[in-house]
């Protein structure tokens, strides 16, 4: 939560990797940053500017990793952004 507008998935990606010194690429699943149109770019809904609704979901291989990125991340600065609210999801 509290991601910069500018902020993309390798972004996140490289600030998890970096913050947490033993987590791999491939412990990554997948990382979503949800966005809605811009209003008054474009008439057209598929050509309109997207933009970051300022937070994102991070899919990792283990709950016991996504605890540590839990631990590791909150409060950390991304992008000028202190990182904050960050909870874990159980659904496998």
């Amino acid at each position: 939560k509290n991601l910069n507008f500018k902020t993309g998935v390798s972004d996140i990606q490289r600030h998890v990797l970096e913050v947490l010194k033993c987590c791999k690429e491939e412990d990554i699943r997948g990382i979503i940053i949800p966005t809605k149109p811009l209003p008054n770019t474009s008439p057209s809904p598929s050509s309109s500017i997207q933009l970051s609704m300022g937070y994102g979901f991070i899919e990792v291989t283990s709950i016991s990793l996504a605890a540590t990125i839990i631990n590791r991340i909150n409060n950390s600065v991304l992008d000028g952004h202190k990182q904050k609210s960050i909870k874990i999801n159980n659904t496998c």
